[in-house]
């Protein structure tokens, strides 16, 4: 880490009294889940110096958000309640309410507009630029009106704020809600522990970053590294213990914090523990933990459109040797008090799968779970009844494509794993009884019109017989650090220079080769989107009131995995 200034943070009468230290949940998109802090939340938590709490700020938010009208407040409370989910009927009539209230909100506020799917997002602010959210976290605006409004409901007064985003509208958040606690506690610490979620990162932008300087105004510290988080962490807390002041980007074991000191504190108390369901909130009829089984990268690693292994410094693969160690975490987590997980690595392998299996057989029904996977011959029905046996109820495929052409080009073709046998593959599983969600991607660099349609007619093949299937169909996105930015002239794409220091995505352009049958699928886009969403049945339910916001929290949130593990899912393959 860098040198420390060694201020001291808090000083206390009398006998030292512990580290007010709040990890706080940042407002965004509705909260159908929970995500866990980190690994470093056991350790610390058990430490007598720190009084470590998690706010639940993003439903503390929306709660906020929906004060003024007691019908949305209704609609919040139903979407607790595990019988708003037990009929198509009462789950689209309280999202449908929620959704008429965000929209008139938006019409009263000029400056914000509100959804469900991202949360709060400023009208015309160049997200690109962390100059210019930090200049607009600094000033007032209906945002920092209800951020500051939510430190009131939180009782915010803590010696150190730690903070987490999963998107550019996150971020803006995190920094205008640091900026408000700040002015009310001068010596307060503040730390982006996470910048990292999905296809979100600044870690391609760090050199950048660190050159504009803007982040580092607002945030003393940042964590650089995925990877790293809880040991910084850990380390960070140590220092700020000893009065230290640890700032810029943070890396694990150098600088002024000395980690062994850290490290050799808290070794007796490194087993995982997640935050008190008592104190977690989520709209969803049971807590849902995000979490991870490894810290680990995918281990496929190698999809060109990829960027999520940019989080990660270390280039090692998740391991079956580290599955008596998930275990432990599941088993911890159960006895915690949670119900429902999502492992959110970006891949795990059949093997790592099948040893899982056979380590949570115990749990059974008392732990429900899902996770992400890359499909291989090797999710066979031995292994669907296994994981279903060990409380799995869905399994996430990114198919992306079915061309063995196009999956050459994205690197990931696999042999022997062509469209006829990943329809097999996929209703094996699903005569399981496991769900299956399904990606794919329209539009890759490269792809023609023809694939595109043969792409859509083969979901529509494959899911519609499918008892639990649902999908998402992506536009294709250019992100930053991904192996295709990284050599775009290999996949016959110009990236566009961007202005901003911290793109979410980079425009491009397509060689002439490519260029004819790109324009061709951004045309015919929506109308294959709505073929498919219709030939599965989704689009009765899209033209509902509220139905698309529904469509969204079903394929894309939480709400799925709590639909999905229930016996009677109502929205369980409308054409099946």
């Amino acid at each position: 880490m860098p040198s420390a200034d060694r201020t001291q943070l808090v000083v206390h009468a009398g006998a030292r009294a512990p580290l007010g230290v709040a990890f706080l949940d940042v407002p965004g998109r509705l909260p159908t889940v929970v995500r866990d802090p980190g690994g470093f939340w056991g350790p610390a938590a058990a430490d007598e110096r720190f009084a470590l709490r998690y706010l639940a700020g993003n439903a503390a938010w929306w709660r906020i958000v929906c004060g003024a009208a007691p019908a949305a407040a209704r609609s919040l409370d139903a979407l607790c309640e595990p019988a708003t989910f037990a009929a198509a009927e009462t789950y689209l009539t309280s999202v449908a309410v929620l959704a008429t209230h965000v929209q008139a909100l938006n019409a009263q506020l000029p400056d914000l507009e509100v959804t469900l799917e991202r949360g709060p997002r400023v009208r015309g602010l160049d997200y690109a630029s962390s100059r210019a959210l930090c200049d607009y976290a600094t000033h007032d605006s209906h945002l920092a009106r209800s951020l500051d409004e939510l430190l009131d409901v939180l009782r915010f007064d803590h010696d150190v704020l730690l903070l987490a985003t999963t998107s550019p509208e996150d971020l803006l958040c995190a920094l205008v809600l640091a900026a408000a606690a700040r002015r009310r506690r001068r010596s307060l610490h503040v730390t982006l522990v996470d910048h990292a979620y999905e296809n979100f990162s600044l870690a391609p932008h760090a050199d950048r970053l660190r050159a504009t300087g803007a982040l580092e105004s607002i945030f003393d510290a940042i964590v650089l590294a995925k990877d790293e988080r809880d040991a910084v962490v850990l380390e960070l807390l140590d220092a700020l213990w000893r009065g230290e002041r640890p700032r810029g980007w943070l890396r694990s074991g150098s600088g002024a914090t000395r980690p062994a000191a850290a490290t050799s504190a808290l070794a007796p108390r490194l087993r995982f523990a997640p935050p008190p369901v008592a104190d977690v909130a989520a709209f969803a009829p049971e807590p849902v933990l995000w979490t991870r089984a490894s810290p680990r990268r995918c281990y496929w690693s190698r999809c060109a459109f990829c960027v999520q292994n940019v989080k990660f410094d270390d280039p090692r693969s998740p391991s079956v040797t580290e599955v008596p160690t998930a275990a432990l975490r599941l088993e911890a987590v159960h006895a915690a008090g949670y119900r429902h997980v999502y492992l959110s690595d970006e891949a795990l392998s059949p093997p790592f799968l099948r040893a899982l299996a056979a380590s949570l057989e115990g749990l059974g029904a008392g732990l429900r779970w899902a996770c992400r996977c890359k499909l291989e011959t090797g999710y066979d029905a031995a292994l669907g009844c296994a994981l279903r046996a060990a409380g799995c109820y869905e399994l996430l495929f990114g198919i992306e494509s079915v061309s063995p052409r196009l999956l050459r080009r994205m690197d990931k073709w696999l042999e022997g794993v062509d469209a006829e046998r990943t329809r097999a593959i996929l209703h094996g599983l699903d005569a399981a009884g496991l769900g299956i969600h399904v990606n794919l991607i329209a539009g890759f660099p490269g792809a023609t019109l023809a694939e595109t349609v043969a792409d859509v007619d083969w979901a529509i093949e494959t899911m519609r017989p499918m008892r639990a299937a649902t999908y998402t169909l992506n536009a294709f996105v250019l992100y930053p650090g991904s192996p295709m930015c990284e050599e775009p002239s290999r996949f016959g794409i110009v990236p566009v220079p961007d202005a901003g220091d911290m793109p979410a995505s980079h425009a491009y352009r397509l060689d002439r080769a490519s260029v004819a049958d790109g324009l061709a699928i951004a045309q015919h886009l929506p109308s294959l989107a709505a073929r498919l969403e219709a030939a599965l049945g989704w689009d009765e339910i899209g033209a509902l009131p509220g139905g698309r916001d529904a469509l969204a929290l079903i394929h894309g949130s939480g709400h799925g995995c709590a639909l999905k593990a229930r016996a009677d899912n109502p929205f369980a393959g409308p054409r099946a």
